[in-house]
């Protein structure tokens, strides 16, 4: 059994005054079920995946890190959240024997970045190489 709760999109809605007032008082009460659901969950050990619904009002593709942090706000460590994009998502999707970890023959499709994400996910905005497939397509000094 999983979860993903997607919060940020429907936190966009309800933040935004581009859409109708009836739309975001409807998003507002989906937020605290969210919020909810997301506690209840977590308190019966159920395995939280993190999913952004990018692409919806409000929410662009690269929404994955603003779902990430409404995780972090709401209870979950750096580090759960850190899983939940990762490890727990590909047990979620059944492809744990293939991604999802750091091991030997493993797809290797990794973003590091400068700074101890276990602490602060900000840091995934800020990448020092991508590889993709093995392969380092870009690298960057910023910090």
């Amino acid at each position: 059994m999983a979860l993903i709760p997607t919060l940020f999109v429907y936190q966009q809605i309800a933040e935004s005054t581009a859409i109708p007032a009836y739309a975001r008082e409807k998003a507002r009460g989906i937020v605290e079920r969210h919020q909810q659901a997301l506690s209840w969950a977590r308190e019966a050990g159920v395995r939280i995946g993190a999913g952004s619904d990018a692409g919806s009002p409000m929410t662009p593709h690269p929404a994955l890190f603003d779902e990430l942090d409404s995780l972090v706000a709401s209870g979950m460590s750096p580090a759960e959240v850190l899983r939940s994009a990762t490890s727990d998502a590909a047990r979620i999707l059944g492809l744990e024997d293939e991604t999802g970890f750091v091991r030997d023959g493993y797809a290797a499709d990794l973003l590091l970045v400068h700074g101890d994400l276990n602490h602060d996910l900000s840091a995934l905005r800020r990448p020092a190489q991508v590889i993709i497939s093995g392969e380092l397509v870009g690298t960057t000094s910023a910090r």
